[in-house]
């Protein structure tokens, strides 16, 4: 972690203090995990608060503490029937749930801020590097920690977190994301062996608006950006073209609970399980200001194949349809069209209503042999090819198909479910989607341009809140000093104990390491430009900055 950390530094350097973020993500959050906040462990989770230093001031910022636990994964079914509905999962298999006391996963077992739970901010909120200046007020300044995110595209911002010492608010008086619903217990209702739990829910930012009508049943998407209109007749799940035994319709009339329902000032979760005979199949949504991140575990006995799109309605047409294997693209029109079927990596539509990105993603074990990855297109409204739940059109009704290449693949992790006896014989399968929504005339290069954001995730290092200064020649620190003879490419540095240095340039690359001995060490080093000086002795770590002209 040091060296992570120090490796960022070389490029926040070239930053003055006080100045604002170079990020240029807006619609991206950041996560920590409590692991990764050691000095913060035990807080109270709502006692965190976050800042950004811009123009010289403090500015609060809005950030979000989810706590987490690993639960076996039967867990969130425990309080269906007077009695547990399914034996415990092989080898006491456990799963990291969001927690919800709400819900049948219960309250975090650990009440204060641990290595399990979340902490999230936006990118968006991060600042400038706050140097040479105070704690700001109404916080414990000896908590502080500097969290530096980095772009590997460009750019870099801060945030600084600390423990609450007054009245502040986590969420800084602000809420990027509204949860509205009918729903008969807030933030959750209880499960239901059998019969839909009809409910009138609504996730609105400023961007867009989500509508749920029950657990699996999402039938409105209204992109603000746009003409707000509705363009979505449902987020359809089924197993092949015709085939109406399965689909999002059935999974709500089924046995199923919510795990977690949460609203914050950052972001709303919602995660919900049961599927029919895939009574542990989970799909949890994060919905952030201008970010919609959804993630599907099936956990099921076996299959033929499963289809994963989005039926858009009438009122997308005349919007254009693309993807990865078709850039030029096709409108949505209700009339069929050639489309080349593969593996997506993102899709795209766009019109006046707004455009909406979709990248497309999975974590799996199953191998070439279990199953291939494809896609689906059906634009058709008066044959189409699938018409089991929704309005029976077909508008440029599209996303990913997953497709088993023989009877005993099976993702179920429960023993005589169909996988077997042993827990060895089932795989894992989760995919993922990430809707960005944006303006009708964004370019059809937008998505291409998200994924390779996702591709290029921002990085985090974390440090205590501290002074770090710039310095020019001769002695900065005690038992610490460099002296740079300029043009002569010689530095002259002094330690006091021993302890290894690593000169980095300004393009993060390490262009010398030396281990050194107490007393004064002359190098060559041929370099010009902004470089960083970082001494390690033992647990303790000197930064320097020196510009070589």
């Amino acid at each position: 972690m040091k060296l992570f950390y120090t490796l960022f530094l070389v490029i926040i350097a070239r930053m003055a203090s006080g100045q604002g973020s170079g990020l240029t993500r807006p619609h991206d959050p950041v996560a920590l995990t409590g692991a990764s906040l050691p000095a913060l462990a035990g807080a109270v989770p709502t006692s965190l608060v976050g800042f950004k230093f811009v123009g010289g001031t403090w500015q609060q910022v809005p950030v979000q503490v989810d706590e987490r636990a690993l639960l076996d994964i039967v867990k969130p079914y425990g309080a269906l029937t007077t009695g547990t509905p399914y034996a415990p999962s092989p080898a006491n298999l456990r799963v990291l749930f969001y927690t919800d006391a709400a819900t049948f996963t219960g309250a975090d077992p650990e009440a204060g801020f641990d290595a399990d739970d979340e902490l999230v901010f936006m990118a968006s909120d991060a600042g400038g590097r706050a140097t040479s200046v105070p704690a700001p007020a109404g916080v414990v300044a000896s908590s502080g920690q500097e969290i530096i995110v980095t772009d590997p595209l460009g750019g870099v911002g801060y945030v600084y977190l600390f423990r609450n010492a007054g009245t502040l608010l986590q969420g800084a008086g602000v809420n990027y994301v509204t949860y509205t619903s009918d729903l008969a217990t807030t933030p959750g209702f209880p499960a239901n062996l059998s019969g839909t739990n009809a409910e009138n829910t609504t996730v609105a930012t400023a961007r867009y608006q989500w509508h749920f009508s029950s657990e699996w049943v999402s039938d409105e998407l209204r992109l603000l950006t746009g003409s707000g209109i509705d363009i979505l007749d449902r987020y359809k799940n089924f197993f092949a073209n015709g085939n109406c035994i399965r689909h999002e319709d059935a999974f709500s009339a089924s046995e199923n609970a919510f795990v977690t329902v949460k609203a914050g000032p950052v972001r709303v979760i919602r995660s919900y399980m049961g599927a029919v005979s895939g009574p542990l199949t989970q799909r949890t949504h994060w919905f952030y200001a201008g970010r919609h991140d959804i993630a599907t575990d099936l956990r099921v006995h076996n299959i033929p194949s499963v289809q994963d799109a989005f039926d858009y309605s009438p009122a997308a047409t005349g919007m254009t349809y693309r993807n990865n294997l078709n850039l030029a693209g096709v409108p949505i029109d209700g009339s069929p069209d050639p489309v080349v079927l593969g593996n997506l990596a993102w899709e795209q539509v766009s019109g006046l209503p707004g455009t909406l990105s979709i990248l497309h993603g999975r974590a799996t074990t199953l191998m070439a042999a279990d199953a291939t990855f494809g896609s689906y297109y059906d634009d058709n409204r008066t044959t189409p090819a699938s018409n089991c739940t929704g309005d029976g059109q077909a508008w440029g009704t599209s996303g990913v198909s997953v497709q088993f290449l023989n009877g005993t693949v099976c993702t179920d992790p429960i023993v005589g479910s169909g996988c077997g006896t042993t827990s060895a014989a089932y795989r894992t399968l989760r995919t993922t989607r990430t809707l960005y929504v944006d303006a009708p005339t964004a370019p059809a290069s937008t998505a291409a341009a998200y994924q390779q954001q996702r591709d290029n995730p921002l990085q985090v290092a974390v440090g205590a809140f501290a002074v770090v200064s710039a310095v020019g020649q001769g002695a900065v620190r005690p038992n610490v000093s460099v002296y740079v003879q300029p043009g002569a490419g010689r530095v002259s540095v002094a330690v006091g104990q021993p302890g290894e240095l690593r000169i980095y340039n300004a393009l993060g690359r390490a262009v010398l390491s030396a281990q050194l001995v107490a007393g004064t060490t002359e190098l060559l080093l041929n370099e010009r430009g902004l470089l960083l000086f970082v001494f390690h002795s033992g647990d303790q770590r000197t930064v320097i900055r020196q510009v070589l002209d």
